[in-house]
């Protein structure tokens, strides 16, 4: 059974509720609520993100959270290169699965911040390594919960020049980031995140 569903979500990666749950229950897992998991299941959600990106093949692209690789093979189908970051080592296996035999995927299995204030070191290195062979460094990601505001702003703030930073968040972090002045959403991270870039929803 685990194979078919392999098969079936392997012609472009992307894989349906009903495909990830056998998945996860396959390898007797469910979603994490400590590392803030939330799957994209949804094409035209996850189309949506990939057009906003604009990639190119010359792009790496940074996705934190991958999970079981969904959204990683569909970026790695539209970038020079894909840095996938996965905490949880109950789904590095599947995720391992899903990217099996694409040559663009590197997979680290770690956590993207270290002490939650700074990104991990391994990450970093990696990026530095891709971003100084060329081409532009974007973040393409369906961020876990817990982490996506502190990783955002570390990536904004850090020395590594990022194009692009598409990614899905809850709907109160989404208003942190592009609140107005004078609105009980602003804060320290709408001035940051508006002061280095240009947002939109």
């Amino acid at each position: 059974m685990r194979r078919a569903l392999t098969k079936s979500a392997g012609r472009d990666g992307f894989q349906t509720q009903s495909e990830l749950r056998a998945r996860l229950e396959g390898a007797g897992l469910s979603p994490r609520k400590m590392f803030g998991q939330n799957f994209l299941i949804d094409r035209n959600l996850m189309t949506k993100l990939l057009d906003a990106a604009e990639l190119t093949a010359s792009d790496t692209v940074l996705e934190v959270g991958a999970g079981t690789g969904s959204l990683t093979a569909q970026l790695a189908s539209r970038a020079g290169h894909v840095i996938a970051v996965e905490i949880d080592r109950g789904l590095i296996p599947l995720l391992t699965e899903t990217t099996a035999g694409l040559g663009n995927v590197t997979l680290l299995h770690c956590d993207a911040l270290e002490r939650k204030s700074e990104v991990a070191a391994l990450v970093l290195d990696e990026l530095r390594l891709r971003a100084d062979a060329g081409g532009s460094v974007k973040l393409v990601a369906n961020l876990p919960y817990d982490i996506a505001t502190s990783l955002v702003i570390n990536l904004l703030t850090g020395n590594i020049v990022f194009e692009r930073f598409c990614f899905t968040v809850q709907t109160e972090v989404a208003a942190r980031f592009l609140a107005k002045v004078d609105t009980s959403d602003y804060g320290p991270v709408s001035i940051v995140a508006q002061t280095l870039a240009t947002g939109r929803r």
